[in-house]
């Protein structure tokens, strides 16, 4: 049973195993999960603007319904409709929109709308390497802090919580030790 109380994505997520509640495709939680963390959906919202076309409004959550479709194999706009099987749409963070509504959105954009998706891809890409470059600088300032390994002191640059790398020094000793 998947109880999606919380926000989508894994972190309002918990599973146990029953057929009350069964979710399609689960597998899609995790590409869900790092979707919203990216922040795919605002982005979308933000840089596509379809005018007064027809399947113009929620373009954000359009996008993202066919990204999650397209991440379980969905080739069509019909095969979509995976996505909206027993409560797989509580767990995606994002609202699933039918496939005849897909198609009237798809419909409505031109050459200059899919430049707008590829400025919202770009912005993607940057948001996903800034989000890996911070994670990577975090680790090599805790290297040079010695303090990858053992319990972490408040002044260690990862944080005092952060869980302990596999090797390294002991973060409670400072740096002149």
């Amino acid at each position: 049973m998947v109880h999606a109380d919380g926000p989508g994505g894994l972190d309002g997520v918990a599973v146990e195993f029953d057929d009350e509640r069964a979710v399609a495709d689960a597998r899609i939680v995790l590409a869900a999960t790092l979707a919203r963390r990216l922040g795919i959906e605002s982005l979308v919202d933000e840089a596509v603007d379809l005018g007064d076309r027809p399947g113009a409004a929620n373009a954000g959550a359009k996008v993202m319904t066919l990204v999650s479709a397209m991440a379980l194999g969905a080739d069509c706009i019909d095969d979509c409709d995976v996505l909206r099987a027993g409560r797989t749409g509580q767990v995606l963070g994002h609202q699933v929109a039918a496939p005849s509504t897909l198609g009237t959105f798809l419909r409505a954009f031109t050459f200059g709308h899919v430049r707008q998706l590829d400025r919202v891809l770009a912005d993607t890409l940057l948001r996903a390497w800034q989000f890996t470059a911070n994670a990577a600088w975090t680790v090599i300032a805790c290297l040079a802090h010695n303090c990858c390994a053992g319990p972490r002191s408040s002044d260690c640059p990862a944080g005092p919580s952060a869980p302990p790398e596999p090797s390294g020094a002991d973060c409670s000793r400072s740096p002149a030790d």
